[in-house]
């Protein structure tokens, strides 16, 4: 394996960080990397050695985690992203934590790792004049009692204490966000019992995947802490409306400008673009992140989740959506994506999202008329032919059948090895069984 080089300004900050690592004599260097199955990993090193880790990597065994490598060839090399150190207390221990990616034998990025295949995807975003990719995700999720596994209160949408029992715990984990450099913009309690959101703020589209990613592992440490279960499943109450993970985009041009702006209702011809790209490849981006079956619980009619792939201002039964604009602030035009969720990583999310939209821009792409307030649960299939916009998968089935298709679009935004992963992957949880953590098993 090379020995990895940086810019003389990345080798200071380095050097800065190994300093600081002395100075608070931290012992403990957790080096974190994600699977494309969307969980979190970590290989705890001697912190001492961080500015040789960054150099040298990390050595492990890639065939003990879904998506990297085969018995037969399984040693990849983790090499750390220094503007991701953080330092943290677990159980009163000091440690530093970095985000890192994963390595083949040669020197290049791994084609199992997700944050590498986003990576890929700015770099696109840059090459096309977009050189700011902005993104932020609205993370939901349920605290369960771990008694029962039961909805951890009885609130609904912006409820209040007594009846909202989740506020001490959102306060907590807004406090260990932002200690851990996350950005936040609101947290509040959701529409269903014992479910909760986070929604961050505007970052850089990797920093922002490197928040959600983070900061679910972050709920979950704090969910343990109190005594009770955090889920990110989709679906976990089959009564109750599902956690989706809703995905916020601007792109700025080389002048600083937001391209989104423009004379359409304040919407520009990128926008337009960028919203068709979402729409005409809604299909091929489900099949990529959903990687439970309850995705497609969730996906149905009555509980504020797309099944269509239509467009609208405000309108939040679309699969794309323009929040209001706001014409005293149009720099603040953005587009959300609300099909997403996270039973998959993070990283893949964005990065199909970022690249669908491109790809409609590349093709020079007219959306068909928006909604205009229509509720799209009530389209019926004959409506949907005469609109000319098609519906979501509705079952893992037919997900895998639309990545079986490796279309075009596919294969140029995920390497040969994501795509024969991802076909073969998923999460199966026993129909009529009610919601058990851990106890999800492999399709495959």
């Amino acid at each position: 394996m090379p020995r990895k080089t940086y810019s003389a300004e990345v080798e200071d900050l380095i050097a800065h960080q190994q300093e600081e690592i002395k100075t608070k004599n931290v012992r403990f260097l957790r080096c974190m990397f994600s699977s494309m199955c969307g969980t979190y990993h970590c290989m705890e090193e001697n912190a001492n050695l961080y500015s040789s880790i960054c150099h040298n990597g990390v050595d492990v065994d890639g065939s003990s985690i879904g998506g990297f490598a085969t018995l037969t060839n399984s040693d990849m090399t983790l090499f750390p992203d220094p503007k991701t150190l953080i330092f943290g207390q677990s159980e009163g221990e000091d440690y530093a934590e970095v985000i890192c990616m994963a390595h083949s034998a040669d020197g290049s990025v791994h084609p199992g790792d997700p944050r590498g295949i986003l990576c890929r995807v700015v770099e696109k975003a840059k090459k096309m004049g977009f050189p700011q990719v902005l993104m932020f995700g609205e993370l939901e999720f349920f605290l369960c009692k771990k008694e029962g596994l039961e909805p951890a209160d009885t609130a609904g949408y912006c409820s209040v204490p007594p009846l909202d029992q989740g506020g001490k715990f959102r306060h907590e984990l807004m406090h260990r966000f932002e200690k851990s450099g996350l950005k936040v913009k609101r947290i509040h309690h959701e529409g269903s019992p014992g479910q909760n959101e986070v929604e961050l703020d505007f970052t850089e589209a990797l920093e922002n995947a490197d928040a959600m990613t983070r900061g679910m592992q972050i709920t979950r440490e704090i969910a343990a802490e109190y005594g009770e279960i955090c889920t990110y499943s989709p679906k976990p109450f089959p009564h109750l409306a599902g956690s989706g993970t809703h995905e916020h985009t601007i792109l700025f041009d080389e002048k600083g400008e937001n391209v989104f702006v423009g004379p359409h209702e304040g919407l520009s011809d990128i926008a337009h673009s960028f919203i068709a790209g979402l729409c005409k490849y809604g299909r091929d981006v489900t099949s990529v992140f959903a990687l439970s079956d309850r995705t497609f619980k969730r996906l149905c009619p009555g509980f504020e989740a797309p099944i269509w792939t239509g467009w609208d201002i405000a309108n939040r039964s679309a699969l794309v959506r323009v929040p209001r604009i706001n014409f005293a602030s149009p720099g603040k035009t953005r587009i959300e994506f609300r099909a997403g969720d996270s039973s998959g990583s993070p990283y893949l999310l964005s990065a199909m999202i970022l690249s669908a939209g491109l790809k409609g821009i590349e093709e020079k792409l007219v959306p068909n008329p928006r909604g205009c307030g229509f509720n799209f649960d009530s389209l019926t299939e004959e409506k949907a032919a005469e609109m000319k916009i098609n519906r979501l998968p509705v079952s893992m089935e037919e997900s895998k059948a639309q990545l079986a298709k490796e279309s075009d679009y596919l294969k140029e935004v995920l390497t040969p090895h994501a795509i024969e992963f991802l076909k073969k992957f998923s999460y199966v949880e026993p129909e009529g069984e009610p919601f058990q953590p851990g106890k999800w098993r492999k399709m495959h």
